[in-house]
């Protein structure tokens, strides 16, 4: 498959639009960086701070949790797509 300069301009656009998206939604994440673990067979959620102490979240934490997975998702977003459009340009 060829393409296009205008398909390559649309994915250029895509790409800053997503960068610019997430790294908004960054700004309202919170801070800290989740760790999974397993114990006996059991997922456990620890939270990191900067400066390094760590925290078990409890399950009624599951807000949290997720917000520190999506955070983490998001961050991985972005990289990705700022390699992709370093090789676009």
């Amino acid at each position: 498959m060829r393409l296009s300069k205008n398909n390559l301009l649309a994915r250029a656009f895509y790409l800053k639009q997503l960068i610019a998206e997430k790294t908004e939604k960054l700004k309202n994440a919170p801070k800290g960086k989740l760790y999974v673990s397993t114990c006996n067979g059991h997922c456990q959620f620890l939270i990191a701070a900067e400066n390094g102490d760590r925290k078990y979240l409890s399950k009624q934490e599951r807000t949290l949790i997720k917000a520190l997975a999506q955070k983490d998702y998001d961050q991985k977003v972005i990289a990705s797509a700022r390699s992709e459009l370093s090789t676009l340009s």
